[in-house]
């Protein structure tokens, strides 16, 4: 399943690759760019990628996994490069950053805050990476423009900070697979009106109902809670929720039935619910 939601990004990564490319607006700038990749190079080493960037080409833009927008720096994507050394500050000098993927790396520091400087960010995948510790309480200092937020797949522990529920334009929240042994905030990842994507799935959370708050999620596309430790029963809350596609609440301690808003549901194509405690008599009927 982490693989799958993956894909749903597709679309966004080329249509960043695809921009077109332009003469730079200042040589100054682009200069400035050029030095700052040639010392990401020197930082990280050679790696599938960044052993093909070039020192002697002036032009940075063509070199894999960097894409420019009117000859500034806008995205980086450097996944599967085995990176263990920590993220540095220079890059974000990059100041037209908007995309940037470093994930399946070896990354194993605490929750590296030197992006927080990054303050253009759209995008940021650190998933599938050893990034361990708790998350820092100033998670909001992230970029204001943040639409998407991927830190699944690491060792991340503790609570979730209130101050998640902070990005008024985030459109996709991904923490499944982690160690989150605390309690998450449901009331602020409430407040993320535009979300469309959420997961916290398979994280040690402390027992607790299934949040009612999340029925105010009205733009879920794909709700991904297995493994989390979610008692109780489903909320009618949830029933709100008539964007879904995926729902998936298996492998928890719920109980009760399964109500009967879930096979009524016009756009819901996968839903999971085994390995939990619900009683009753089961009617499977196929969904619309």
């Amino acid at each position: 399943m982490a693989n799958n939601y993956r894909a749903s990004f597709s679309l966004f990564f080329t249509a960043l690759f695809l921009l077109p490319r332009s003469c730079p607006q200042s040589t100054n700038e682009s200069g400035d760019e050029h030095q700052i990749l040639l010392g990401l190079k020197r930082y990280w080493g050679s790696s599938p990628v960044l052993g093909r960037w070039n020192p002697n080409s002036s032009d940075h833009c063509s070199w894999g996994g960097v894409t420019c927008t009117n000859g500034m720096v806008t995205a980086i994507f450097l996944p599967n490069q085995t990176f263990s050394k920590p993220i540095p500050p220079s890059l974000c000098h990059l100041k037209n950053l908007t995309y940037l993927d470093l994930s399946y790396n070896n990354f194993s520091t605490s929750f590296p805050t030197v992006v927080y400087n990054c303050s253009n960010l759209k995008y940021l995948d650190l998933s599938n990476n050893a990034f361990a510790g708790q998350l820092t309480a100033d998670i909001n200092s992230l970029s204001a423009k943040l639409e998407h937020l991927n830190l699944s797949a690491n060792r991340i522990t503790g609570k979730i900070p209130a101050s998640i529920g902070q990005f008024p334009l985030l459109k996709s929240l991904r923490l499944d697979t982690n160690q989150f042994d605390g309690s998450y905030p449901a009331h602020n990842i409430s407040n993320l009106a535009s979300l469309e994507v959420l997961t916290l799935a398979e994280n040690p959370f402390l027992p607790a109902a299934v949040p009612v708050e999340f029925g105010k999620l009205t733009r879920l596309t794909y709700l991904w809670v297995s493994g989390m430790n979610m008692t109780r029963e489903i909320p009618e809350s949830l029933s709100s929720l008539t964007e879904l596609s995926l729902l998936a609440m298996n492998n928890n301690m719920l109980q009760g039935t399964i109500p009967t808003w879930v096979w009524q549901h016009k756009k819901l194509q996968y839903f999971y619910m085994y390995s939990n405690s619900f009683t009753g008599r089961f009617h499977p009927v196929s969904l619309p």
